[in-house]
């Protein structure tokens, strides 16, 4: 049937549809998504009338969602908003909800709609060391932590969800295993590479102490976001104080909201913000939704201000 789908959408011809609730949905995507992408169902037994696609043009994989009575599908983070809004995170499987991640939120990766990893086989011997550190996928304190095979080399990867922003952050696991060999040294190294003025040294160092076990990275995170000249840079560190979650970061990134310059890191500070209940938080994010130059910010506040309303 799905040959016979292909066939008619080249020519142009109608397609007769066997299954409604599945042939329809398919056929709608493939529209949506265009001839020369491959287009396969990856869930269809989801609450909420949800639907997912794998989708691949040979050269990136990627995911969508259908969401039962709209036209149009979804991907990226709207996608995976729509199906944790959908579900009950205290009874999904962790694994399913990294295999939503990587099909979702990891953009242009091959991975993507593949298999997360959680054990290690008894006849697997690669990178020992990387597979002893790695876990399976762990949804606590609304951050899902998941690892699965590198795209292209022989080694695993670390990823880190934030549910409230979305934000996605993934380590290669040779760098977590270097690191815990000398954790006395990952401050220090990261120290080094944000002293250089190489703005991809600094990001590197940001990304570092995000993986330093230490009471130091948050103050010097805290630092990165108040003082570094590179909205690259400062973008890193805001992604990575979400995940460090020192203490008083709530009102950091109140301030940020309201004072940086670039509107990539006001927005990334206000999708992170309902993670941090704050004094004050709903003004803010008020404030930012209806006032904030940026339709991006704006954006971004009004949704992380539904969040907010919605959690109380």
């Amino acid at each position: 049937m799905w040959a016979l789908t292909l066939a008619m959408l080249a020519c142009g011809e109608e397609q007769p549809v066997a299954d409604p609730k599945v042939e329809a949905t398919l056929f709608q995507v493939q529209v949506w998504a265009g001839r020369d992408v491959q287009v396969e169902p990856w869930r269809e037994d989801l609450p909420g009338g949800l639907r997912t696609y794998r989708l691949d043009d040979g050269h990136r994989a990627w995911g969508a969602v259908v969401v039962e009575g709209q036209p149009v599908p979804l991907d990226g983070t709207a996608a995976y908003r729509a199906v944790i809004d959908r579900v009950d995170l205290d009874l999904v499987d962790d694994v399913l909800l990294a295999g939503f991640a990587m099909l979702l939120l990891e953009p242009g990766n091959r991975v993507a709609g593949g298999v997360p990893w959680t054990r290690q086989g008894p006849k697997d011997r690669r990178v020992p060391a990387q597979q002893a550190l790695a876990e399976p996928p762990r949804l606590e304190h609304r951050t899902l932590t998941y690892w699965h095979w590198h795209e292209t080399e022989p080694d695993l990867v670390r990823c880190r969800v934030q549910l409230d922003s979305l934000h996605v952050a993934c380590d290669n696991a040779k760098d977590l295993v270097e690191d815990r060999r000398s954790p006395e040294d990952v401050v220090a190294r990261a120290r080094r590479e944000l002293a250089t003025e190489d703005a991809d040294a600094r990001v590197a160092g940001v990304q570092r102490l995000a993986r330093a076990d230490s009471g130091l990275a948050g103050s010097l995170l805290t630092e990165v976001v108040r003082l570094d000249t590179s909205p690259e840079v400062r973008l890193a560190a805001v992604i990575a104080l979400a995940q460090v979650k020192p203490t008083g970061v709530g009102d950091v990134f109140m301030a940020l909201l309201l004072n940086d310059s670039d509107p990539d890191v006001r927005a990334a500070t206000a999708r992170s913000l309902p993670a941090f209940p704050v004094e004050g938080l709903e003004l803010q994010l008020q404030v930012a939704a209806r006032g904030d130059p940026d339709v991006g910010v704006r954006q971004a506040a009004a949704e992380a201000l539904r969040r907010v309303q919605a959690g109380r």
